[in-house]
């Protein structure tokens, strides 16, 4: 008994679209056609203005939103690069007027403006020349007053310094802190060999070549390298050592020259 009204309701759905489809050209058909339209219009625009407000929030705010984060992550990460820059900047300049102050006026300070390496040969280019003072044979250095080469050649207003443990290059050091007397031999590749250390000279790993002068007292007393080891097996009255550059060329920016003359 309880199907009855369904299945009442059910036909009565059936015929009706029935009567639509037949009378469809009919003025009455036609006439509740549009009025159904015009009372379910509001619902479909208000339907319709829900439906892109939410496809737009889904496709633009999102990636909005990232864009605007990932642009203001980029600008400050670039703020800080230029801050941390320009600190580096001052205290390069702030060091390099320190040592002016120390050694002037024989520190000529000089912009690197070439590295360059040739198998086991280094160099630098420097924009300091004949026009600063600077001449063949003068020491250079960092901003840690560690020994970075000598001129090999100058122009007007550049010189070109080859880096103190290229292979041919030799110069007189004194071992700290046992105040033995040496020589240093370059190998290339950032090594030295250190030669006539006296036997009786208490030098050990990590004790430090300071390259010297005997014959210029102008020209201070410049760390150069790090002992790594000593080889007294040989006989005689000497011992031998092998020892690195402490400066780093290839992340130089500024040298100072030290001016012999």
């Amino acid at each position: 008994m309880k199907r009855k009204p369904a299945m009442i309701a059910a036909t009565g759905a059936v015929l009706l679209s029935i009567a639509v489809i037949i009378f469809a050209p009919s003025r009455p058909i036609a006439a509740l056609r549009k009025g159904t339209a015009r009372l379910l219009m509001p619902m479909m625009r208000l339907a319709d203005g829900v439906s892109r407000t939410i496809r737009s929030a889904g496709r633009v705010l999102p990636f909005g939103a990232c864009a605007a984060c990932d642009d203001e992550r980029i600008a400050r990460v670039v703020a800080e690069a230029k801050l941390a820059q320009a600190m580096d900047e001052n205290e390069s300049l702030k060091k390099m007027l320190a040592l002016r102050q120390q050694f002037a006026p024989s520190l000529t300070p000089a912009r690197v403006m070439l590295y360059n390496q040739e198998w086991d040969r280094e160099w630098l280019v420097i924009d300091a020349g004949e026009q600063d003072g600077v001449r063949v044979g003068d020491p250079v250095i960092d901003e840690q007053e560690f020994l970075v080469g000598e001129i090999a050649e100058v122009s007007t207003v550049s010189a070109t310094v080859t880096i103190a443990s290229n292979k041919g290059a030799t110069f007189s050091v004194a071992l700290v802190p046992s105040a033995g007397d040496a020589l240093a031999h370059g190998l290339g590749a950032r090594a030295f060999d250190l030669t006539l250390i006296p036997r009786s000279a208490a030098v050990h790993a990590d004790d430090m070549a300071v390259r010297t002068s005997k014959s210029n007292k102008k020209i201070p007393q410049i760390f150069a390298g790090r002992i790594v080891r000593v080889d007294d097996r040989a006989g005689g009255a000497f011992k031998t050592a092998r020892a690195v550059l402490l400066s780093h060329p290839e992340q130089i920016d500024r040298v100072i020259v030290v001016k012999t003359l």
